[in-house]
């Protein structure tokens, strides 16, 4: 009676513990704690690394790449036509809208050379997202891109634009992934 007594009570508990809501995990940078899985779009998407991009000795921005499997293949997600994203944390409060959207521009112009025209009306879209309101320390940009659609872009939840097309996807990618991004330390963070 007393084995059956102990092997009702572990069942128990299993049970227990099966219904109870899975835990979120944060890795904490810079005292924001970004996740380690986010729900997009019905699926779910791992960070495969984060950094902080670093402007003349000051902390910009943490950014954080999150994809459907971990990968350090920067060629393979820049190219990839899968769910993936860029999460954005504003780390300082002396960022303004004109200082992001100009830095945004230079990191474009950087990675692709100076040969924007063929993706300036998506380009515009994104920067816009920076200079139609005030930048807040802790704001939170989401730039989430799937196949059908192009990319999200959002502020603190809200979804503003989309910008549409594998080549914008592309070279949002090469801002921070590319063999010319904005910051190689962030580009090796951002690849785990």
């Amino acid at each position: 009676m007393m084995l059956q007594s102990n092997n009702l009570i572990h069942l128990w508990f299993n049970l227990l513990a099966l219904t109870q809501p899975e835990q979120e995990e944060y890795l904490k940078i810079a005292n924001i704690e970004i996740p380690t899985k986010i729900s997009f779009n019905d699926m779910t998407l791992v960070l495969n690394g984060a950094g902080i991009r670093t402007k003349f000795f000051m902390n910009a921005y943490l950014c954080g790449l999150y994809l459907k499997e971990p990968s350090t293949d920067a060629d393979a997600i820049i190219y990839a036509n899968q769910p993936m994203g860029f999460r954005i944390y504003i780390l300082s409060s002396f960022i303004t809208g004109d200082m992001m959207a100009q830095a945004i521009k230079e990191g474009f112009l950087k990675a692709m050379n100076g040969n924007i025209s063929e993706i300036n009306d998506q380009l515009d879209k994104l920067l816009q997202l920076f200079l139609q309101e005030p930048i807040r320390l802790s704001d939170r940009y989401d730039l989430m891109y799937l196949p059908e659609k192009g990319i999200q872009i959002s502020k603190n939840d809200s979804i503003r634009a989309y910008a549409e097309g594998l080549d914008f996807k592309q070279a949002v990618c090469k801002v921070w992934l590319g063999k010319h991004p904005v910051q190689k330390e962030l580009k090796k963070r951002l690849l785990g």
